[in-house]
């Protein structure tokens, strides 16, 4: 299991914080994102304790004791219901990926990460992964746990009664969706997954679209969200 240590805040008096990733992920040296955080808020005076959450991009982390004295980090289990495991691979390959699809259309300086409690307006066609969808962004002014986004299928039809659920429980059924959650309101994805030469073989792989009013927001060459299309 990779573990990486920061290496600055004993300096200040703090103690080291240590993050564990099940498998080595493919973004060179991500950790340093959450490393560079956790020495800078230190160096800048902040205390981090056992039992304290922290947010990066739209994951809740949580500080905890480990035996070697060090402070440890846990990410939410894909679930509603709060569970906790001492990792960070998710909240790391999330974020980077999330920044990486609203970069790839330029809306960058947009970015909007919801909370992972943040609630979607899902309807039931929409609960089944595989068939084409269709996610739409508005702003929101007076719900503060909604995110704006609304799921359903891309069928013409009625699309049944939706359910408000978190963003958690989409993430469970459709992972592929969540790289999409940090596009900001006013824009429209419509989602559908693909036979792909670059795909495992029997495996269908996720083809976003962004949209914003009639126009597709076509991403920059050679960016994420282009090899997503290819």
């Amino acid at each position: 299991m990779p573990t990486f240590r920061t290496t600055t805040c004993a300096a200040h008096g703090h103690r080291e914080v240590t993050l564990q990733l099940t498998r080595a992920l493919p973004i060179p040296n991500i950790e340093r994102n959450l490393l560079d955080y956790f020495e800078g808020a230190v160096a800048r005076g902040t205390k981090f304790l056992p039992g304290q959450t922290v947010r990066i991009g739209w994951a809740t982390l949580k500080l905890v004791e480990r035996d070697d004295g060090t402070l440890g980090v846990c990410e939410r289990e894909l679930s509603p219901e709060v569970a906790w495991v001492e990792q960070v691979d998710r909240a790391l390959h999330d974020t980077w990926v999330q920044h990486e699809i609203v970069a790839s259309v330029g809306l960058a300086g947009e970015i909007a990460f919801p909370s992972q409690d943040d609630l979607v307006m899902i309807s039931p066609c929409a609960e089944d992964s595989g068939e084409p969808l269709v996610m739409v962004r508005t702003t929101v002014d007076d719900a503060p746990q909604f995110s704006g986004w609304s799921l359903q299928c891309a069928e013409d039809h009625d699309h049944g009664e939706p359910a408000f659920v978190p963003l958690l429980a989409v993430a469970a059924n459709h992972p592929g969706l969540v790289q999409l959650l940090a596009l900001p309101p006013s824009t429209l994805v419509f989602v559908s997954w693909e036979e792909k030469a670059s795909a495992p073989a029997g495996q269908l792989r996720i083809e976003p679209h962004v949209f914003r009013g009639d126009d597709e927001l076509v991403p920059a060459p050679g960016s994420y969200l282009a090899a997503l299309q290819e």
